[in-house]
Formats: structure tokens, C-alpha cells, sequence
């Protein structure tokens, strides 16, 4: 056949069409995380004639149910008369506040912080007493050793019961096509406060952070899906990147690439995989996994203060995430490799 240029001219044309063509009849029905695989997917099967099933993803892993969790603390407490005696220090008011109906109903990370604030400000009474081997010296010894005793647990239950550190572990019920970058490093700086609470000890050179400080940790963590989005979106792409390999593997025979010549079929795949796959697939890949290594050290953080198997595990799962999704990739550019090597294709040359 003789190739003119008006033939060049027409093929390219037929290119931009049937490229600009290709839409995804139920892609309004896609989880919005998947849109760009979705319409890469069709991209990838109408040019070989490949049935094109609709993706199948089984349910995100969720946190071990409160009950799994459980941990049972001994009441360590101070007499209400005995905390209005402890007027020339902190702990008195304290004391009072926790005895009282809503301390009583704090739970978490502020009750934690609570009882932190107790027994730093019991050690500033013992302190403050004329005579700490007084009847009232020795019960708050007594309760300052009993309190001291049990934080451990206290530590254990704050982690276990908390809300909101509860809500930024849980995978959004939605996925997202995009992440907010500024809400992410709002989410990582209020989850930081948390470690930096379970880090401190009496003997910390740092303050115990102040519950202002806190409150507004807690509140962002509560009301921010930043993180659930990203375990999400994350088990989303893992899914669909694994369910699309099977496009891609023996495509450069379904193409027509192990007989003589370029196929048209050839050179729209490859065009496929440079303006859609390298473009758009492998660059939203990158930003979660991205967005992945900067929370990871954080969940491998919380897991040193926690002695929860079920709640260990599954901060393993969340960071496995990362794994996964860069597992998935890799293998879905291997296929691609293969076909550029059975079509004689050079990557990233567009003839």
C-alpha cells in the first residue's frame, strides 16, 4: 500500500477519535477514587475487543470492635473531703472536676491526659504539704502510688477507647478522587499530639501538652476524614489495579504485534500507555503512596504504646496499604514492558 500523507493525515485523525471516544457507560458509578482507572481501563480494552467486567471490591478492613478492646482499670480516687483540703495546689479542682457528673463521663485521650495532670499535680501537693507524713500526706501517697500503678492501663484504654484517634483509623465509607494536602498535614500534625501525649512520662524533659492543646487535636482528628480517605482510596486503587493486569497481559499478541509490521491496534495501545497510564495512572498511584510514607511512621509509632494484638495488626494492615498499591503498580508496568518488547517498541517513543 502506498502511505500518503493524506493517509498519515486520516490515520491520525481516526486515532484522536476513537481515543477522545472511548467513555465508560457506568463510570457515573464508579467509586469517585477510581475514575482515572476506570476510563484507563476502557482506553486499554476497546482497541483489543476485551469484554470489560465491572470491577469487584470486596470491604475495607476495619478496626477491631470496641468490645476486642476492652481493658479494665482499677478506680483509683481522693476523697471529695479530702481534695477541698488540697486548696494551695492543682489537684484539689481537679480532683472535684473528675468526681464530678461530666468527669466521670470523659473518656479517651482527654481522660488520659486527665489522669496525667493528676498526678503531676499530686506530686506538687506532697511538695507544698507542712508535713507530708500527716494522715493526709499518706492517702495521697497512697492514691499518687495507686495512680501511678495503674497508668499503664489507663494508657491502654485511652488507646483503645478513644473517638476520635477511632475515626482517623476507620476507612472513609466513601472514597474521594482527590486528597487535600492541607488536611492531611492539619490530620498529621492533631495525630502527632496524640504520640506526644502517650510519650510523656513524669521524668520527660517536655511539659505535658496543655488540654487546650489537645481538645483541638482531638477536634480536627474528629471531624477530618483526610486519613480514612486515604486507607479508602488506597484499598480502592490496590483492587482495581489487580483486576485490570489481566488487560494488559497478552496484549501485544491480542494486538497483532508477533506478525510482520505495526498494527493500528499497536499504536493505539501505546498511546494509551503514555498519555493515560505514565500520565494519569502511575501519577495518582505516586500521590497516595507519597501521602502513604508520611502517615506509616506515625502508625508504627502508636503500635510501640499499645500491647492490643488486634489493634497492633491492624495498624499493620493500614501500613501494608502502601505495600500493596506499590506492588500493584510495579506488576501492571511489567505487562506493559512485555508488550513493548513484543511490539518493538522503544518506551516513551511515540513511533
Amino acid at each position: 500500500m502506498i502511505v500518503t500523507r493524506t493517509t498519515r493525515f486520516g490515520y491520525a485523525i481516526g486515532l484522536l477519535i476513537l481515543l477522545s471516544s472511548l467513555t465508560l457507560s457506568g463510570c457515573s458509578d464508579a467509586p469517585p477514587a477510581l475514575k482515572v482507572l476506570v476510563d484507563y481501563r476502557e482506553r486499554v480494552a476497546t482497541p483489543q475487543d476485551l469484554p470489560l467486567p465491572e470491577l469487584q471490591l470486596p470491604a475495607v478492613t476495619r478496626p477491631p470492635e470496641l468490645r476486642e478492646l476492652r481493658v479494665e482499670v482499677p478506680e483509683v480516687t481522693v476523697s471529695l473531703l479530702d481534695s477541698l483540703r488540697l486548696d494551695t495546689c492543682a489537684a484539689g479542682a481537679s480532683i472535684v472536676q473528675r468526681n464530678s457528673a461530666l468527669g466521670r463521663l470523659e473518656t479517651g485521650f482527654r481522660r488520659y491526659h486527665g489522669d496525667l495532670e493528676i498526678i503531676d499535680q499530686l506530686n506538687d501537693c506532697l511538695t507544698r504539704l507542712d508535713n507530708p507524713d500527716s494522715e493526709l500526706g499518706q492517702r495521697l501517697q497512697r492514691a499518687l502510688a495507686a495512680k501511678r500503678e495503674t497508668l499503664p492501663l489507663l494508657k491502654q484504654r485511652a488507646i483503645a477507647s478513644d473517638d476520635a484517634l477511632r475515626h482517623a483509623l476507620t476507612p472513609a465509607n466513601q472514597s474521594s478522587a482527590g486528597l487535600s494536602n492541607e488536611s492531611l498535614a492539619e490530620s498529621l500534625d492533631a495525630f502527632q499530639v496524640l504520640l506526644s501525649l502517650l510519650q510523656y512520662t513524669e521524668k520527660s524533659e517536655q511539659s505535658l501538652i496543655s488540654a487546650e492543646r489537645l481538645e483541638q487535636a482531638l477536634e480536627t482528628l474528629e471531624q477530618s476524614d483526610a486519613l480514612g480517605l486515604l486507607w479508602r482510596n488506597q484499598h480502592e486503587w490496590i483492587h482495581g489495579l489487580k483486576q485490570s493486569h489481566s488487560l494488559v497481559i497478552g496484549s501485544g499478541e491480542r494486538a497483532g504485534c508477533m506478525s510482520a509490521g505495526t498494527p493500528q491496534r499497536a499504536q493505539v495501545l501505546r498511546t494509551v500507555f503514555n498519555k493515560y497510564f505514565a500520565a494519569e495512572v502511575q501519577a495518582q498511584v505516586a500521590l497516595l503512596t507519597g501521602h502513604a510514607y508520611r502517615v506509616n511512621p506515625l502508625l508504627t509509632e502508636l503500635q510501640k504504646h499499645s500491647n492490643q494484638t488486634l489493634l497492633v495488626a491492624y495498624l499493620t494492615e493500614l501500613q501494608d496499604l502502601s505495600i500493596e498499591l506499590t506492588a500493584a503498580i510495579r506488576t501492571h508496568a511489567e505487562h506493559w514492558q512485555q508488550f513493548f518488547r513484543d511490539c518493538d517498541f522503544q518506551p516513551g517513543s511515540q513511533s
